[in-house]
């Protein structure tokens, strides 16, 4: 497998693919996270969960339970052994979708440190991983899947044995350094699906970067 070390865009850029007359939009902000290492892994899957990665995360609960813009809203950090997407991803409504980019950037500043991780927040994340994760491998095929992710994504065989110390060790700082390494708008690649002649002009005054427009054919204008 192709394994070679993926340079990071040289400029945000926005692919706009028009779906005409759609009420919905589907607004999705990539990036490239580092491969898995047994000393980061856990800080950084932490302040996925905090950010988007469960349904109490600030993300879901901006554009869903706050806004009412959105069914849901998430983030994502795919596994693989080498470099990783690491989505952002919220279907909203369409009239709502610049502005809906506006709160994913400001929920990106803010976990990098505009608006402080709470004790209380990071705590809550860290109960949920623990204690969830007994049931979660109580059987033989969950504990094969288990050990398969660990040799997959090239993590030590004994990743878990200490799993629950080190998530209890983590501190604010820990998460808002692994924020700021992952969420910087600067090298995000934004692709949004909805009615371009309706959508562009709102688009573009976010300055996000290049807009780039493609067809309901997937044809890049």
């Amino acid at each position: 497998k192709n394994l070679r070390t993926v340079s990071a865009p040289k400029r945000p850029a926005l692919y706009l693919v028009d779906k005409p007359g759609s009420v919905h939009s589907i607004v999705m902000a990539a990036t490239l996270a580092p491969p898995p290492d047994a000393r980061t892994e856990i800080a950084l899957e932490t302040m996925n969960n905090i950010f988007g990665g469960t349904f109490g995360g600030r993300l879901n609960m901006n554009l869903r339970e706050d806004k009412h813009w959105s069914y849901g809203a998430s983030s994502i950090l795919y596994e693989a052994r080498a470099q990783r997407p690491f989505l952002t991803y919220a279907s909203v409504q369409a009239d709502k979708t610049a502005d809906s980019i506006t709160e994913i950037l400001n929920e990106f500043a803010g976990i990098s440190g505009a608006k402080p991780v709470l004790p209380q927040e990071l705590e809550k994340v860290k109960q949920q991983q623990i204690f969830e994760l007994p049931g979660a491998n109580e059987t033989m095929n969950s504990i094969g899947n288990l050990f398969s992710g660990l040799l997959q994504a090239g993590l030590p065989l004994d990743f878990y044995d200490t799993f629950v110390s080190r998530v209890s060790a983590l501190t604010v700082e820990d998460i808002e350094a692994c924020a700021k390494s992952l969420l910087d708008p600067s090298r995000m690649i934004w692709m949004v699906v909805g009615d371009r002649s309706q959508l562009e002009p709102a688009l573009r005054s976010l300055h996000l970067g290049e807009v780039i427009p493609v067809d309901d054919q997937y044809h890049v204008e």
